[in-house]
């Protein structure tokens, strides 16, 4: 078979792009309100006002890859996303003590030093291995969203969270410069 010229190339690429659908397309949760949207490491991913009050947000990424975090981040986190948090946080500046790192394994989430290893706990599955910057993109992506959703989630709520992601953040970026010191 012959490689196709530059021009063949690109007319496939209009023809492609003429017929795919847009994420909101795509998604399960397209008749809902689209309240966020965000492209984190080449996907988009969605966030919908849902009309169920135990779940106030519906998450959407075109990618099967991230589906198992967002499952997880809808379906065990987001209830106690704040303590989730606050775990993490104290996980990355080396302050848990035993029953905060058995708590942070009930959320099915171990972190190592350069990644969080996300669903170990869950049978029949394979644990992910996520990098600590993506899973951070994720769940700052759910915060922005929860702040679409005042009626839900309180100001301070969001706020706390914000913080909490700061702080990992900081104390993320306080380990690379001291291990580059080193």
């Amino acid at each position: 078979m012959e490689e196709l010229s530059e021009w063949e190339r690109d007319a496939m690429k209009r023809m492609e792009n003429k017929f795919s659908l847009s994420p909101e397309e795509e998604s399960p949760y397209k008749d809902l309100r689209l309240i966020h949207k965000q492209l984190i490491r080449g996907s988009h991913f969605l966030a919908y006002e849902s009309d169920d009050s135990d779940q106030r947000i519906y998450l959407y990424s075109e990618k099967n890859r991230f589906r198992a975090v967002i499952a997880m981040l809808i379906g065990s986190w987001a209830p106690d996303l704040n303590i989730l948090l606050e775990l993490i946080q104290k996980a990355e500046s080396d302050q848990l003590d035993s029953y905060e790192e058995d708590e942070l394994d009930t959320f099915g989430i171990r972190v190592n030093e350069d990644s969080y290893v996300v669903g170990y706990l869950t049978a029949g599955s394979s644990p992910i291995v996520a990098s600590k910057d993506l899973l951070l993109q994720i769940l700052e992506f759910y915060v922005e969203s929860m702040a679409e959703l005042p009626e839900s989630f309180s100001k301070e709520q969001v706020e706390q969270c914000r913080l909490t992601l700061t702080e990992i953040r900081s104390s993320l970026e306080s380990s690379e410069n001291d291990a580059r010191d080193s």
